[in-house]
């Protein structure tokens, strides 16, 4: 795949292959698509704005990195990033899976 003159590799199962020949054959703009993952977003009761697309992109980088236990320098490679920084930005840790993972005790601050 060839985003913005770079070539990009992206592991897919042979399941997830051929949905993405069948999407590229059909024709169908990314436009149509991103609609209707706003609209099932909306009737699945997800109501942030923010929880789109694109920000499935920043839960792959995010789970290849912590739960994958990749290292940054892999994820950056995946993503098609020049720079580590980048891969840093897309792989924030939610604040939510800190305090699953360290609990609330005392000697950690949260700010």
């Amino acid at each position: 795949m060839v985003i913005r003159n770079k070539e990009r590799f992206v592991p897919l199962t042979d399941e997830l292959l051929a949905d993405y020949h069948k999407y590229i054959e059909s024709g169908i703009s990314v436009t149509v698509v991103s609609r209707a993952f706003t609209s099932a977003r909306i009737k699945a009761g997800i109501a942030e704005r923010e929880k789109t697309i694109h920000a499935l992109r920043h839960t792959y980088a995010y789970r290849m990195l912590v739960e994958s236990n990749n290292n940054m320098i892999k994820v950056r490679d995946l993503l098609g990033h020049s720079f580590v920084k980048m891969t840093e930005d897309y792989a924030r840790v939610p604040m939510e899976y800190l305090k699953v993972v360290f609990g609330d005790k005392s000697g950690y601050v949260y700010v």
